[in-house]
């Protein structure tokens, strides 16, 4: 037998040294951010199942996991006392309406799977991440957005557009929920940046134009309101700043050549754009006449109670139960609501989800939660006024989520990850700031 002692180790395979590579905990949120930004795209181009968006969930537990021993402590002596208040009455209200329903321990599970994944995540963003990391997110997105429409004039060229043109987010029917998402994130960030002098004008430019021609050609009637506040607010917020009209020109200039693009590849949907009471009968249609939508978007709370709950009182409350309205491709997970009252399409909505589950307690709740954000927002600005860039971009973010509420579903999909990256934001800068890393509790206290 040859001896082994003093000669050096076999030199480890590609496949070993993969299988004993440390994952960091900031690693576990970068790969999700950027998992979520083109998995849909690389489904359509190598065919795989919508399971893989599945892995998310398990990043979501590993970064869940990995977040220090210490994070809740920390995160508590944050000034986040209401919030924290707001949540677990928010949870005790959906946990006595699983209990009062009787509602299936695997809808329960499911429907906490769908919602608070996203509250998990962005409790682990605030958890793991660094001041630095914040603007390292907004300039990968930008190159992101270079990529997107890149793709996006791709796929219009071959034929796609309206709800299936969606560049990194892929083709499928609905990516444009996800293309929404980002861009108020993208363009927030790069308004706000520009008025302050931390972006070039170059780059707002290239986001403004960009975002608004892609909408045009996917038909994202919503974002042209969407942009037109961001770009309000960015204003109001620094109106004292003469780059805030130069901001105002770029958006009108872009808003014009978008708009007649707009009018060139979807003339009817332009035309009901730019006409009050055509807008106002397709937001209010609940035939089905409007892409298969039987619950209108602004009065769906009337057409719920007239379709569905039929005057009672104690459901407009409190609803049928959380997860009680639950569907998924996964039967186990599916309910017996969704199989009588599916045909209606509410799983379009947020607003519609969650009113049938929960009411308008609820639903009240869930609205409380980002308003309480808002606030936590407003009283750091004035406490850390040169961050208050961070908690103004994040405030904006939080008003377009929940006007997204009644358009779409995105609350509950994996473009919510982002989202809930740009949430979290208020506490990553206030647990580095001098009251952080200092542990001022009692200044803490009268911050907020």
């Amino acid at each position: 037998m040859w001896a082994t002692e003093g000669l050096s180790a076999a030199p480890m395979t590609l496949g070993e040294r993969f299988m004993n590579m440390k994952i960091s905990r900031k690693t576990l949120i970068y790969f999700q951010v950027v998992y979520v930004l083109i998995i849909l795209w690389i489904n359509d181009l190598f065919e795989l199942p919508s399971s893989t968006l599945y892995v998310t969930d398990i990043v979501t537990v590993a970064a869940l996991l990995s977040c220090p021993k210490e994070s809740w402590s920390r995160l508590r002596k944050l000034g986040t006392s209401a919030l924290i208040w707001v949540f677990a009455v928010f949870c005790i209200v959906l946990f006595l309406g699983d209990v009062a329903h009787a509602v299936k321990p695997t809808l329960v599970l499911w429907g906490i799977r769908n919602t608070f994944r996203f509250f998990a995540f962005g409790y682990a963003c605030a958890s793991i991440l660094n001041r630095e990391d914040i603007d390292g997110f907004f300039h990968m997105f930008f190159w992101f957005q270079v990529l997107n429409i890149g793709i996006s004039i791709i796929q219009y060229a071959m034929g796609f557009d309206g709800d299936h043109l969606g560049g990194i987010f892929g083709t499928v029917t609905g990516c444009n929920g996800y293309t929404n998402v980002f861009f108020c994130i993208l363009l927030a960030y790069y308004s706000l940046a520009f008025v302050d002098g931390r972006e070039r004008f170059w780059k707002f430019v290239f986001v403004a134009l960009s975002t608004l021609v892609i909408a045009a050609l996917a038909e994202l009637k919503l974002f042209y309101f969407e942009a037109a506040a961001i770009v309000i607010f960015a204003v109001l917020c620094r109106a004292n700043k003469p780059r805030s009209f130069l901001l105002l020109l770029v958006t009108l200039i872009a808003f014009i050549v978008a708009l007649q693009i707009f009018s060139v590849a979807f003339p009817s949907a332009y035309e009901m754009l730019t006409n009050f009471d055509e807008l106002m009968t397709y937001s209010t249609d609940n035939t089905g006449a409007v892409e298969g939508y039987n619950i209108s978007r602004i009065n769906a709370f009337n057409d719920i109670n007239q379709f569905i709950f039929h005057g009672n009182l104690s459901l407009n409350l409190f609803g049928v139960g959380f997860g009680n309205a639950g569907f998924s491709q996964f039967s186990i997970f599916t309910s017996a609501f969704y199989g009588a009252y599916g045909y209606l399409n509410y799983q379009f909505f947020t607003t519609q989800t969650w009113f049938i589950e929960t009411g308008y307690v609820g639903f009240g709740l869930l609205i409380i939660q980002f308003v309480a954000l808002c606030i936590y927002c407003g009283r750091w600005a004035k406490r850390l006024p040169e961050e208050s860039f961070y908690f103004q971009l994040v405030q904006i973010v939080a008003i377009m989520t929940t006007l997204c509420f009644w358009y779409n579903q995105t609350l509950r999909v994996e473009a919510a990850y982002l989202t809930f990256l740009v949430l979290s934001i208020p506490f990553v800068v206030v647990k580095d700031s001098k009251f952080g890393k200092g542990g001022l509790v009692h200044g803490l206290k009268r911050a907020c």
